[in-house]
């Protein structure tokens, strides 16, 4: 029979891994591709503009019939860098980035 500080040392053993996965789900993070946010979201035909200055201001145009849509920066992370990634900005138009 295993003694409960075996035990405790198996279970001791895993904890770093349950702990250790955020961390590696925040290091595969980088910079958005607005334009390329674009494309996956609507097709090559869309191109990124933007409506003022704030960093909420962001939309899809297409190219050839003017029509316009969202932006969404959650599912650009989540396509790009994996299923746990989320889009957050550090202060302006330009400072979108996933974790």
């Amino acid at each position: 029979m295993l003694s409960s500080s075996t035990i405790l040392g198996v279970l001791a053993g895993f904890v770093p891994l349950v702990f250790a996965a955020p961390v590696d789900i925040a290091a595969r993070g980088g910079s958005i591709s607005v334009v390329d946010a674009c494309h996956q979201q609507y097709g090559n035909d869309w191109a990124a503009a933007y409506s003022g200055t704030g960093r909420d201001d962001w939309y899809c145009e297409n190219v050839v019939s003017r029509r316009t849509g969202g932006l969404n920066f959650d599912s650009y992370c989540n396509r790009t860098y994996g299923c746990n990634s989320i889009a957050f900005n550090s202060g302006g138009l330009y400072d979108w980035h996933c974790t």
